[in-house]
């Protein structure tokens, strides 16, 4: 994918009380598989990252930066080297250039941080709180990248091989919302996948879209507009499959929630929002409703005008 040319796959290199395990966890190799996917694809290339975070570890950040590791941790580091370059010699195995690199402290304070000081276009990660629809699966690293990460997220959850068999996308119709369009339509087409397009028009009080009094004129055109506005950039991106567009009229979040689960989505892609007056903070109240919930892998694009707080 022509759109994601430098890749952060950031791999959980720990395992029970170990900070190297001897192999990968599931979460990990898929977070490996779909980075090496898509770098394959889209001839792009991976940095591999891993960060040992441990409260009893804490106090390195300070001596790392001061270019020396403390007493003892000599062997952590080797080994997490070692396993890092046993994922770089794969990805060159199957002609994709990678590297690695290391880092210690805060698990989403220090992929941000990598990511400030050496940009990409989309940072893949995972999370062990896998659950029902209903049951929060995210963790919060996978929360914090969300919201204050300045790169596109994947939040990926292990499915058993990579390629994408459905693919929804949450449009808002906001900016931010099209840049989630082209990337899903772009992803489709790549893996000759399903794509349904979502947008829910809100009917409650306080909603600009259909506010009460709301009629069913009002309701009316509020969809045709929406397919229009979707038809019309769906235009810019071809598809082998006919593209399933969904109006729904209710809440937001529960609307976007039943398709996934109708669908049998295997990655959800949305925009986030920036919370007027809060820097830094980009989900939304539909966002910070859905993303936690989802079943399914998740991509979220950060709108153009995001500031990361960690930036300064």
């Amino acid at each position: 994918m022509k759109r994601f040319q430098r890749i952060l796959a950031a791999v959980d290199l720990s395992e029970a009380d170990r900070f190297v395990a001897d192999d990968l966890n599931a979460h990990a190799r898929q977070i490996v598989d779909d980075a090496i996917w898509l770098a394959r694809t889209g001839g792009a290339t991976i940095r591999f990252a891993y960060v040992v975070d441990s409260p009893l570890l804490q106090h390195i950040v300070d001596e790392e930066q001061e270019g020396r590791l403390p007493e003892g941790c000599e062997v952590v580091s080797e080994n997490a080297h070692e396993r890092l370059q046993m994922l770089v010699d794969e990805a060159k195995a199957q002609g994709v250039k990678a590297d690695k690199v290391l880092r210690f402290g805060k698990t989403w304070v220090q992929l941000v941080r990598e990511v400030l000081q050496n940009p990409v276009d989309v940072t893949i990660a995972g999370t062990r709180r896998l659950g029902p629809l209903r049951a929060a699966f995210m963790g919060s690293t996978s929360l914090k990248l969300l919201r204050k990460c300045p790169s596109p997220v994947w939040i990926t959850k292990p499915r058993g091989g990579t390629g994408l068999r459905s693919i929804l996308v949450a449009h808002d119709l906001t900016d931010v919302g099209t840049s989630a369009l082209g990337i899903g339509a772009e992803l489709a087409q790549m893996h000759d996948a399903r794509l349904t397009v979502v947008h829910v028009l809100e009917h409650h009080s306080g909603n600009v879209v259909l506010p009460p009094p709301c009629t069913e004129a009002d309701i009316a055109a509020a969809r045709a507009a929406a397919e229009q506005r979707i038809a019309t950039e769906l235009a810019y991106y071809p598809t082998r499959r006919p593209v399933d567009v969904e109006i729904i009229v209710g809440h937001a979040a529960e609307g976007i929630l039943e398709s996934i689960a109708k669908g049998n989505v295997d990655l959800a892609v949305m925009g986030t929002v920036a919370r007027t007056g809060i820097r830094g903070i980009v989900m939304g109240n539909t966002a910070e409703m859905v993303l936690p919930q989802v079943p399914c892998s998740v991509l979220a694009i950060k709108p153009s005008d995001f500031i990361c707080p960690l930036a300064t």
